[in-house]
């Protein structure tokens, strides 16, 4: 979406508490790259800042106007961003190749939040908790897909890593250091070992 495009779902908004909603949904990381962007950085410049490879700000980008160019259009009665009436939730759910039981549990909610949220489509806006463990869940999802491809992603979700001492990559993703697949995957996509 263009920036021009943006600022006219903004300007038609009815309500400004929207706005504030949908930049509520995005994780710290995404705020302060898109300010960084915002600001006239490249997003080499943002990386070189942030110690951060080229991929990963692109993906941050891709996350933070997805995330605003989906809700602000939204907001307003545009549904082209959502596919076939499925969810974006449900859409990321599909990506990693989960049941809702099992994404139920890398968002910290039930199975019956996750079926609710997919049934509600784009008019969901899960508590800050599960909003930033979805934002983070997309990151991998698209630093994974730009590394392995979707197929590709889903093998490595179910696969046991090494690096990860042997665990496989969905338990470490439910557990405290789920933060190390990002790392992982940043070294991989950084030319490091998979």
């Amino acid at each position: 979406m263009e920036h021009n495009e943006v600022m006219t779902h903004v300007k038609t908004l009815p309500d400004p508490t929207e706005i504030t909603s949908v930049l509520r949904s995005l994780s710290p990381r995404e705020r302060e790259v898109l300010s960084m962007a915002a600001g006239g950085l490249t997003t080499t410049e943002i990386g070189e800042r942030l110690s951060l490879p080229k991929a990963r700000v692109n993906a941050h980008l891709k996350a933070a106007w997805g995330r605003l160019g989906g809700g602000l259009a939204r907001s307003v009665g545009d549904r082209s961003s959502r596919e076939a009436g499925q969810s974006e939730i449900g859409r990321l759910r599909a990506e990693f190749g989960l049941s809702q039981e099992r994404f139920a549990r890398l968002v910290g909610a039930s199975p019956r939040t996750v079926a609710r949220w997919e049934a509600a489509g784009s008019r969901v806006v899960p508590e800050a908790a599960a909003a930033d463990r979805l934002s983070f869940l997309a990151d991998v999802r698209d630093l994974g897909t730009a590394t392995f491809g979707p197929d590709g992603f889903r093998r490595f979700v179910a696969s046991r890593q090494p690096l990860l001492e042997g665990r496989r990559v969905i338990d470490v993703l439910e557990g405290e250091h789920r933060h190390e697949v990002l790392d992982l995957l940043h070294g991989i996509a950084g030319g490091g070992p998979a």
